[in-house]
C-alpha cells in the first residue's frame, strides 16, 4: 500500500465539508430531492432515488449525480451552511 503524501487542509475546504455534513444532518432527503432534482417528477421517481439517499447519506447521492445535478446540490449545500462553516474557524 502506498503511502499518501502530507496534504495541507485549509479552512475553506473543511468548511465546504463541514456545510455538506450539516446539510445531511439538518435537511430531510425529500427536500434535498427537490432541491437537487426539481418537483415535477412522476412514478417512482424520486421515491427510488430519496430512498438512497436515506440509505447512502451524502455519497450515495453525490456519487448518483451528473455534473448538472451535482452543481445544484453545491449551491443549495453551501449557500445554506457555508458561512456557518467558515466562521466556525475564524472565530477566535
Amino acid at each position: 500500500m502506498k503511502k499518501n503524501k502530507e496534504v495541507t487542509v485549509t479552512k475553506e475546504q473543511l468548511a465546504v465539508l463541514d456545510a455538506a455534513a450539516m446539510y445531511f444532518n439538518m435537511v430531510n432527503c425529500d427536500t434535498i430531492f427537490d432541491v437537487t432534482y426539481g418537483d415535477n417528477h412522476h412514478g417512482g421517481y424520486k421515491e427510488e432515488k430519496v430512498a438512497k439517499m436515506y440509505k447512502g447519506g451524502f455519497a450515495a447521492t453525490w456519487s448518483m449525480l451528473d455534473g448538472y445535478h451535482r452543481n445544484r446540490l453545491a449551491t443549495a449545500i453551501l449557500g445554506e451552511y457555508y458561512k456557518e462553516a467558515i466562521d466556525s474557524y475564524t472565530e477566535d
